[in-house]
């Protein structure tokens, strides 16, 4: 599986499950992640979109309970 889908898919399930501070966090340390001078271009590259990817504000889904009755 390429590295940036699996990377993706794991930030996105994390992110869902934290509030918004704690997203805010987890992007800043993917940003960092991507400065450190042992990471490759083309891994930092990835760091980059995933976290620029993450900071598009995306409501959460909500479950609404509709109430009635049979006809």
């Amino acid at each position: 599986m390429d590295f940036a889908m699996l990377l993706g898919g794991i930030d996105i399930i994390v992110c869902q499950a934290m509030d918004a501070e704690r997203t805010k966090v987890f992007i800043k340390s993917l940003d960092e992640m991507a400065e450190r001078p042992t990471v490759s271009a083309a891994e930092a590259h990835i760091f980059r979109t995933v976290a620029d990817a993450l900071k598009v504000a995306r409501p959460k889904p909500t479950l609404t309970v509709i109430q009635g009755g049979v006809a």
